[in-house]
């Protein structure tokens, strides 16, 4: 009782929200698509659906994830109190020649410019962003490497102010990983390597000291 009488307007979002439920169970397919459609955001606060805020509010972090496989990844092993994520569905539109209404149009933009609370463009508040690090995660691959440019285009040209506090970061993970043995505890240990060329440089000038490196033909082969 203490709830609605504090919350009336959350309650009454609630409300309609259960009544549309019982009403799509009569609906048609096409209308039960539209219906589902509209409840793809939070009625309580109008976020996306699939992103998942941090419980705290203090040095908090938000990710952004490449698709759910991704996102699934941070959920569990993140630090529930400060991170918050949301996957974003394959590449978000390419900022560079395409007008606003085709940008605003797109539902990852939407969604991002939504969690971020700073606006857009020339109404952009840097003071109003609640995050204190916005970091993309995508993939150590070519789309992966095409998604962050493109993300980073869209903050170059929409927030630019989030670079130049210094709140824009982008994940780095590795592409290789190379055994190099166990610890004193007998727990695997590795040598991680963010590209090809690292992996390159790594064996000619690390590995191949230690080890003997053989071609397919099993003949050694001398590093360059």
């Amino acid at each position: 009782d203490q709830w609605t009488k504090v919350n009336s307007k959350d309650l009454s979002k609630l409300c309609q929200y259960f009544k549309d439920v019982a009403d799509m169970r009569t609906k048609t397919d096409k209308d039960k698509v539209k219906l589902s459609n509209k409840y793809a955001k939070n009625k309580l606060d109008n976020l996306p659906s699939k992103f998942v805020k941090p419980t705290g509010k203090k040095n908090i972090e938000f990710f952004i994830t490449e698709g759910d496989s991704a996102a699934s990844l941070i959920r569990n092993n993140r630090v529930n109190e400060r991170q918050g994520y949301f996957p974003i569905r394959g590449k978000i539109i390419n900022t560079f020649g395409n007008t606003k209404e085709k940008i605003f149009n797109n539902e990852e933009i939407n969604s991002i410019v939504a969690i971020i609370g700073g606006g857009c463009g020339r109404d952009f508040d840097i003071n109003k962003v609640k995050w204190d690090k916005v970091i993309m995660c995508t993939d150590a691959d070519p789309d992966g490497n095409h998604i962050r440019k493109l993300l980073l285009s869209f903050f170059m040209l929409y927030m630019p102010q989030l670079i130049e506090a210094g709140k824009l970061y982008a994940a780095m993970p590795p592409l290789y990983g190379v055994y190099i043995g166990k610890d004193s505890k007998g727990k695997k240990k590795y040598v991680y390597l963010r590209d090809r060329m690292e992996y390159v440089k790594y064996i000619q000038k690390t590995f191949s000291k230690n080890n003997a490196v053989k071609n397919v033909k099993g003949q050694n082969v001398s590093p360059k």
